[in-house]
């Protein structure tokens, strides 16, 4: 079940789980787009490759929340984002202890400042092909994140993921580091695709 929903100038994409029951609470994803989802149309993140994967564990377990980027970057209307992330996680079908963000590419970028600002709203991290302020890393020590990223990636170079994981675990960190030799920027559709993606998620 995929609605259509506002938050002040945010529009976004909700995904409940089968057998939602508004009673109780969910564990919850919040899916941050890279520059293909930007705009004013959601029916542009309806074919977003979380939604698109249709990974069933997903679509079974979680709340999936996709907000929309109309501006040209995230960090455009970043306060916006921050709002938009503590507001979701005040739903009350959500489970705070289990609130999860995964940023693709541009939304990669913008999901490590997210979590660098927001440290203690987030129980773990995913970001795809992205990268971030290594310099913030210590902020971040204390929550596990998963990089993944492509060798062949000429759009954003593989050594952003690989700073980022050295300088969290050089302070202490709980980085994860995963890189596929085969696949280039598009990391996003094996990621989404595999039940491990979510499980880990799960994992404590």
């Amino acid at each position: 079940m995929i609605y259509r929903k506002q938050y002040k100038n945010l529009s976004y994409l909700i995904s409940l789980p089968e057998d939602f029951d508004k009673n109780k609470k969910y564990p919850t994803i919040l899916s941050i787009h890279g520059a293909g989802g930007r705009g004013k149309d959601l029916g542009i993140l309806e074919d977003s490759p979380i939604l698109k994967s249709k990974n069933e564990f997903c679509f079974k377990n979680f709340v999936v929340i996709l907000p929309q980027c109309y501006a040209d970057t995230w960090f455009d209307i970043f306060e916006q984002l921050q709002d938009f992330a503590k507001a979701m996680s005040d739903l009350p079908y959500v489970e705070k202890s289990r609130y999860f963000v995964i940023g693709v590419s541009m939304g990669g970028y913008g999901t490590f400042q997210l979590v660098c600002s927001l440290p203690e709203l987030f129980k773990k991290v995913t970001i795809l092909c992205g990268g971030g302020m290594y310099w913030n890393a210590a902020r971040v020590k204390n929550i596990p994140i998963k990089f993944i990223h492509g060798a062949k990636d000429e759009t954003v170079l593989p050594r952003e993921s690989q700073i980022l994981y050295n300088r969290i675990n050089a302070v202490g960190g709980k980085a994860e580091l995963i890189i596929h030799d085969d696949l280039d920027h598009n990391v996003w559709d094996r990621t989404f695709a595999d039940d491990e993606t979510y499980k880990w998620l799960l994992r404590d």
